[in-house]
């Protein structure tokens, strides 16, 4: 496993975290479901377009191709 990208992950999810929770202290609630909204509906977009031509294949698996 790579531990440089699992530090950076957990930085950045650390960091996403303090953002939101600084996010709802002052501002009101509204306004953290439209930007959660405009993250959520961003990472569907990146992660979309990253894994569109993805293979994954098992170990042991056959390639039919």
């Amino acid at each position: 496993m790579n531990t440089g990208a699992t530090w950076a992950a957990s930085l950045l999810d650390f960091i996403i975290a303090l953002a939101a929770g600084l996010l709802g202290a002052f501002v009101p609630w509204w306004a953290v479901l439209i930007v959660g909204t405009v993250i959520l509906a961003g990472g569907w977009v990146v992660l979309g377009r990253s894994f569109k031509d993805a293979n994954f294949i098992l170990p042991g698996e056959a390639d039919f191709n």
